[in-house]
């Protein structure tokens, strides 16, 4: 299964004339090779950057299900590259930590 060949959308089809009704429109078919590569150029430049994992996750995820390469399958794939992009270590910074959470959590017996 490869790239999408033809145009692609996401949306409804109106009842009656069965025109595409789309919420977004996908990126041209013939441009994917390109926009994929370039997609995951970024990925690896942002992965070794010192950027938050959060923004990392959320620009990678966006940018694919942007493009929208595939036919079918796209949001599940979207999904795993926020999960992808969330595994690498990363540390809250102190002016970021919530009291309330860090207290709750300090809280919690250690599971071993």
């Amino acid at each position: 299964m490869g790239f999408r060949e033809k145009g692609g959308f996401i949306g409804e089809h109106d009842r009656s004339t069965g025109e595409p009704l789309p919420d977004h429109i996908s990126a041209k078919w013939e441009d994917l090779e390109q926009l994929v590569s370039g997609l995951l150029t970024t990925n690896e430049k942002l992965l070794n950057s010192n950027l938050d994992a959060v923004l990392t996750a959320t620009v990678i995820a966006f940018g694919f299900v942007f493009i929208h390469p595939f036919e079918d399958g796209n949001g599940r794939i979207h999904r795993y590259l926020i999960h992808h992009g969330m595994k690498r270590p990363w540390q809250l910074r102190a002016d970021h930590r919530s009291p309330r959470y860090t207290t709750r959590l300090s809280d919690l017996p250690v599971v071993r």
